[in-house]
């Protein structure tokens, strides 16, 4: 085989190796009856038991696609002992890498982009709102990088929001390119923060 063979094997492995283990999160949240009750993107998200159902939909494909990830290093194992060595090698590691990157966000500081904690956050943001209101009609909505009322714009709490699989106006592949490079992280950081 030529050089630009074995250099196409492991790029292709590389690219299949590391999107295999977010397919699950970039296919199940493009479909229209799971962003019906959304706005748009970008616009702010109004609090409501749909987004936290939402971040814990997104929290389970995370992991279930962490597990995914050992059906590329296995066919990467099986291809390193008797197949394509560069294809292997591609999605041995870039396989390897995501389950890696997914673990030390575990025990990171800045954690999971979808976690339990998030949603819980929320939902007592929504709770603590019913009883004791910031004003007659309060509206609160998850924005970039706040939790705000729009009615007396006050700022609940300081919590930047992660990708929540909505499709984007610019395209679809777009959204699914975004998703799958930034790993659901928010893109912006609070003014606190900066």
């Amino acid at each position: 085989m030529s050089v630009i063979e074995n250099v196409g094997l492991l790029l292709l492995g590389v690219v299949l190796g590391h999107l295999f283990p977010h397919i699950l999160s970039i296919i199940m949240t493009r479909s229209k009856s799971s962003n019906k009750q959304f706005p748009a993107h970008p616009q702010p998200i109004p609090l409501s038991a749909e987004l936290n159902r939402r971040i814990l939909d997104m929290r389970n494909w995370f992991w279930v696609g962490t597990f995914c990830a050992i059906i590329p290093l296995g066919f990467g194992w099986a291809s390193l002992k008797s197949g394509s060595l560069p294809f292997g090698i591609g999605l041995w590691l870039s396989a390897g890498w995501v389950v890696l990157n997914r673990l030390q966000l575990v025990f990171s500081e800045q954690g999971v982009p979808w976690s339990r904690s998030t949603a819980e956050k929320l939902q007592l943001i929504m709770n603590d709102i019913e009883k004791n209101p910031c004003c007659n009609m309060p509206s609160i909505e998850w924005e970039l990088t706040s939790v705000r009322c729009t009615v007396c714009r006050k700022k609940v709490t300081d919590l930047p929001r992660p990708d929540l699989g909505r499709n984007r106006e610019d395209s679809r592949f777009a959204s699914f390119f975004r998703l799958w490079i930034s790993g659901g992280m928010p893109v912006v950081v609070s003014d606190e923060e900066e």
